[in-house]
C-alpha cells in the first residue's frame, strides 16, 4: 500500500538519521525549524510502501498576498531507493492533495531530488535514468519551469558540483584533487594565508561583505542576513564560517623568504650558463623569475598598504559552510577585490577539505551551477574553479510548478 503519512519534525528528524539519508539544506528538519519560528507553515512528509519508508519532504509554506500561501519543497521530494514510475506518480499525486489542504494555497513549487551517477566531471556517460519520473509528473499535471536561477533568483540551481570524498583522510583528500588546485592551496600556505573561524559578533562582518557583494556576481541570490543569524541558533556545531587572513608581519617574512629562493635560483642559473650567457633558455629562465619577482615585490607593496591602512591581522576573504547529513555544503564564499592577489578561496577551502575528512563526510558540496559549460555561461569562471576538485555534475529533475 502506498501512503504519505505526515509526521512531526522530531519522527523526520529520527527517520533521517535512521536511514543514512542524502539531503541538502531546504529538506533538514532544522530548516523547518527555522521556518517555523518566522511563523510558517512546515510539513513533514514520509512516502510509504507497505510501511517502509522509501522517500520524504518537507514543504514549508509562505506567504503571497498577504491571505494566500505558496509551497516549496526545494531540492525535494527525495527518494530514497527505486521505485517504479507508477508508484511515484502515486506518491506525487497524492504529495498534490497534501500540500493543498487550503484554499488559500494558489501554487506549489519543487525540484524533486533523484541523484544518480550519470555525470563525470560535467559530461553525461550515462542515461538518464529520470526521464521517466520527469514525464509522470508533466502528466499528472506539475509544469516544468524553464527559469534561469542565474537570472530570476528565487528558483534554486537544478545542478550542483560535488566531489565524493567517503573514505578518505586529510592528506588522501588532497591527493584526490587537480594538481592546479593543490599548487594554488600550497600557494597560499606559502604566502602565510591562514584559516581561523569566526564567531559571535564577529560574522556579523561577513553577513556585511556578502549583502555589499550581492549584487556583483553572476548568481545573486544572496541570503539576507536573517538567514544567516537563524543558520546560528539553529544549525548549531553544523555551521561554519571560516575567514582566510593573514598576519601582515608574517606574510611580509614569506614573500621575503620567497625573494632569497629566486635570489638563489638566479644565482645558481647564472653560474650554470655563465660561459653561454646568450643561451635561449638562459635568457628565458631569467625573464620568467624577473617576471616572479616583480609580482612579488608588487604584492609586498600591497601588504605594506593594506597594513597601514587596516592593521596587522586581516580577513581577506569569507566563507559559510553547513554540514547536512552526508554533505559538507558551501552556500557561500566572498571577499573583496582589494585582497584577490591573496588566494583565500583556495586557503578555505583547504581547511574545509579537512574538517569534511575529520567528520566522515561523504560529499564535498560545491552548490549551485547553472548546468551550462560553455564560456558565455555566467558562472563560467566559478565553474572552472569548481571543476578543479576532480568532481562531478549532480542535477534534479528541475522546477515543477502546480497551481
Amino acid at each position: 500500500m502506498l501512503k504519505i503519512q505526515s509526521v512531526s519534525r522530531m519522527e523526520y528528524a529520527a527517520m533521517l538519521k535512521e536511514e543514512d539519508a542524502r539531503y541538502f539544506l531546504n529538506q533538514d528538519p532544522r530548516f523547518g525549524e527555522m521556518k517555523e519560528s518566522e511563523g510558517q507553515k512546515v510539513l513533514y512528509l514520509l512516502f510509504q510502501e507497505d510501511e517502509r519508508t522509501v522517500g520524504f519532504a518537507l514543504v514549508a509554506y509562505y506567504s503571497y498576498k498577504r491571505v494566500l500561501l505558496t509551497a516549496r519543497c526545494t531540492y525535494g521530494p527525495v527518494l530514497l531507493e527505486d521505485i517504479s514510475p507508477s508508484s511515484y506518480e502515486t506518491f506525487m499525486t497524492l504529495l498534490r492533495k497534501e500540500v493543498f489542504y487550503s484554499p488559500r494555497v494558489r501554487m506549489f513549487r519543487l525540484q524533486p531530488f533523484l541523484p544518480d551517477n550519470r555525470y563525470e566531471d560535467v559530461t553525461t556517460v550515462e542515461e538518464n535514468v529520470s526521464a521517466e519520473y520527469a514525464a509522470v509528473l508533466e502528466r499528472i499535471g506539475y509544469q516544468r519551469v524553464m527559469e534561469d536561477p542565474y537570472v530570476n533568483t528565487s528558483y534554486p540551481p537544478n545542478f550542483v558540483y560535488t566531489k565524493n570524498i567517503e573514505g578518505l583522510d586529510e592528506a588522501e583528500v588532497l591527493e584526490a584533487i587537480t594538481p592546479a588546485l593543490r599548487y594554488r592551496m600550497r600557494k597560499a600556505e606559502r604566502d602565510g594565508i591562514r584559516v581561523h573561524m569566526l564567531t559571535g559578533s564577529d560574522i556579523e562582518e561577513y553577513i556585511r561583505l556578502e549583502q555589499e557583494l550581492a549584487g556583483t556576481r553572476a548568481y545573486t541570490g544572496i541570503p539576507d542576513a536573517a538567514f544567516y543569524h537563524d543558520l546560528q541558533k539553529f544549525m548549531g556545531k553544523d555551521v561554519y564560517f571560516p575567514a582566510a587572513y593573514i598576519d601582515c608581519e608574517k606574510t611580509l617574512q614569506c614573500f621575503g623568504e620567497q625573494l632569497a629562493e629566486l635570489d638563489a635560483e638566479r644565482a645558481e642559473l647564472d653560474a650554470r650558463y655563465a660561459d653561454k650567457p646568450q643561451a635561449k633558455k638562459y635568457k628565458n629562465s631569467v625573464r620568467a623569475l624577473e617576471e616572479i619577482r616583480q609580482r612579488i615585490e608588487k604584492n609586498i607593496g600591497r601588504v605594506q598598504n593594506l597594513s597601514e591602512e587596516k592593521g596587522n591581522i586581516i580577513n581577506v576573504y569569507y566563507g559559510c559552510f553547513v554540514r547536512i547529513g552526508r554533505d559538507m555544503i558551501c552556500l557561500t564564499l566572498a571577499g573583496r577585490k582589494e585582497y584577490g592577489f591573496l588566494d583565500g578561496g583556495s586557503a578555505i577551502h583547504e581547511h574545509m577539505l579537512g574538517e569534511s575528512a575529520r567528520r566522515k563526510v561523504t560529499y564535498y558540496n560545491l552548490y549551485g551551477c547553472s548546468g551550462r559549460t560553455d564560456k558565455e555561461a555566467m558562472d563560467f569562471g566559478v565553474l572552472k574553479y569548481k571543476r578543479s576538485f576532480d568532481g562531478r555534475f549532480e542535477d534534479v529533475l528541475g522546477s515543477y510548478e502546480i497551481k
